[in-house]
């Protein structure tokens, strides 16, 4: 039989809170009106140690007379697309806006030259940017702010960037993709791919051919389209005759102005067609991801042996190890280091 138990007398405790909610406070220095305001000061100050940036901001002051004839006269040329504001910011807005635009939706600051690489850093190489490519990074950029040159130095940049050139990793077919141009005799197909930013040395131009594997590497001053086409002229025209295909992965008004430039080379004319196709096998692109970690920056001799057995045994069997070694063995003259 079950007896209930005695009731004992039980305290009760009531919480009970001895301060108000503290309030949580944005430190002082990260109010965005503040950060907003540095923001604003260094770039009103690199804008000001610009030249044309400072004397355009005295002509739209109507400071004119501190400038020469000759700087007013420059100035007034280009003063209606600028503009001031109470930040003593300079923008960019073009006079001849199109139907429908608003002039507030593409008013761009105007970005001075010694802040362009932190621009570029941010849209290209921070988390935010992403690695897009030359086009992406240049719309990004242009949608918002105005340099002068910006494509070129968008271009340089991507160019420059480490992570790009040898970051793509292997081609994602394992075999000939759809619609895949082969070559039925030596040097019909070719490829072409750059390796910027050697030392002492702007560029280096790779040229494979699809056929036998056999690779040119030749030094060059830059990746403009004059130099490509002396470039192609010296190491494929003179050696082995027009190629039909070349493979690449620029824009087609850069080819374009390739084949314009290798025209005025050998004073002949042509029509040449710009034809969007499938990837190739990708062998350009490994041969730079085989030479770009051995090129940087060893010694000649050492460099050149390095590369002749990364090349050999692990990059290019057969064919091309045989066909490599008289490249290889020139290639510490034509790098000039």
């Amino acid at each position: 039989m079950l007896k209930p138990k005695l009731i004992e007398i039980v305290v009760s405790v009531n919480a009970i809170t001895r301060a108000a909610e503290r309030q949580r406070r944005t430190p002082k220095s990260m109010e965005e009106s503040i950060i907003q305001h540095i923001r604003c000061q260094r770039i009103r100050q690199a804008q000001d140690e610009e030249k044309w940036i400072a004397d355009l901001k005295k002509y739209l002051d109507g400071e004119v007379g501190a400038l020469t004839a000759e700087k007013a006269k420059a100035c007034s040329k280009i003063v209606v697309n600028y503009e001031v504001d109470e930040n003593m910011l300079l923008f960019f807005c073009s006079k001849t806006l199109q139907q429908g635009e608003d002039r507030d939706g593409v008013v761009r600051m105007v970005i001075p030259d010694r802040l362009q690489r932190d621009f570029l850093h941010r849209y290209h190489a921070s988390l935010e940017g992403g690695h897009q490519g030359i086009g992406r990074t240049y719309r990004r950029i242009q949608a918002n702010f105005h340099s002068r040159g910006l494509y070129r130095s968008v271009q340089r940049y991507v160019g420059e960037c480490t992570d790009c050139e040898t970051g793509k990793g292997k081609p994602t077919g394992q075999g000939e993709s759809p619609g895949n141009i082969q070559g039925t005799y030596p040097f019909q197909v070719i490829s072409m791919d750059h390796i910027p930013s050697l030392p002492k040395n702007t560029e280096l131009l790779i040229w494979a051919d699809l056929f036998t594997g056999y690779v040119i590497a030749n030094a060059g001053p830059s990746r403009e389209g004059h130099a490509v086409a002396e470039n192609y002229e010296e190491c494929v025209f003179r050696r082995f005759g027009a190629s039909e295909v070349i493979r690449h992965n620029r824009e087609p008004g850069f080819m374009s102005d390739v084949s314009r430039a290798f025209d005025r080379i050998v004073k002949m004319r042509q029509s040449v067609t710009m034809a969007y196709r499938l990837q190739g096998n990708g062998k350009a692109e490994r041969t730079v991801q085989t030479v770009v970690p051995t090129m940087t920056p060893p010694p000649p001799l050492t460099t050149i042996r390095q590369l002749r057995k990364e090349l050999t045994t692990s990059a290019i069997k057969g064919l091309y190890s045989i066909v490599l070694g008289p490249i290889l063995n020139g290639l510490h003259l034509t790098l000039r280091w």
